[in-house]
């Protein structure tokens, strides 16, 4: 589902408004953000010294009276101006956590849970999925291009005015770099629709990645 919020701020599935009206949108679980982060860097060798030869003094080196050459200026395009509505903005918190065999190979742990198994079906074809709702779409994959572009659409023309997008950062580690891939091409549908995003650092995730021993403390 998405959530539809007026000044919005969702955690861990509540959501606090500042105005009193909450709709809810169906087609599913709409899902997760614009990413950059560090990577980590291990300890350099060390390096066993090499004695320098002898050599004879000379003379030290003329000064260079030479200007420094200039640093290179940035050529990034701003993203075109989108106007104020005359009204609080309406953002739909967005998780990107979704994979598919058609698109990315596997069902993905959200859809699993280390319980279902989307391949069986009940009686009614509704395949076992971890979701109460079934998505119009079916299960669907956060990277395929098809269905951001019809997920941002369907927001464009619902008056939704963008994305708050829950993000992991980049590392690889469990699904994080997959839901920062899925992410960034969302954000490339948003863009394209004259959307607003943003996004939403998920506070657990450098605690999972110390506690599992992905980052040294």
């Amino acid at each position: 589902m998405i959530d539809i919020v007026l000044g919005v701020e969702r955690r861990d599935g509540s959501v606090t408004t500042t105005a009193a009206h909450r709709s809810r949108v169906a087609t599913g679980v709409l899902v997760a953000i614009l990413a950059t982060g560090c990577g980590r860097t291990g300890p350099a060798p060390s390096a066993t010294a090499v004695p320098s030869p002898t050599t004879t003094p000379t003379s030290p080196p003329p000064t260079s009276t030479s200007a420094p050459t200039p640093l290179p200026t940035s050529t990034v395009t701003p993203t075109r101006d989108i106007p104020e509505p005359e009204r609080p903005l309406l953002m739909a918190h967005y998780m990107p956590w979704y994979q598919t065999p058609s698109v990315t190979g596997y069902w993905g742990w959200h859809w699993t849970m280390e319980h279902f198994d989307p391949f069986r079906k009940d009686e009614n074809g509704r395949p076992s999925i971890a979701s109460y709702t079934l998505p119009l779409t079916g299960p669907y994959d956060s990277s395929d291009d098809a269905l951001l572009e019809y997920q941002v659409l369907l927001m464009r023309l619902s008056g939704i005015d963008g994305v708050i997008v829950d993000w992991y950062g980049i590392e690889d580690f469990w699904d994080y770099a997959v839901l920062n891939t899925s992410t960034n091409k969302l954000f490339t549908y948003i863009k394209k629709a004259g959307l607003r995003f943003a996004i939403c650092y998920e506070d657990q995730t450098v605690l999972h990645m110390v506690n599992n021993k992905h980052l040294p403390l």
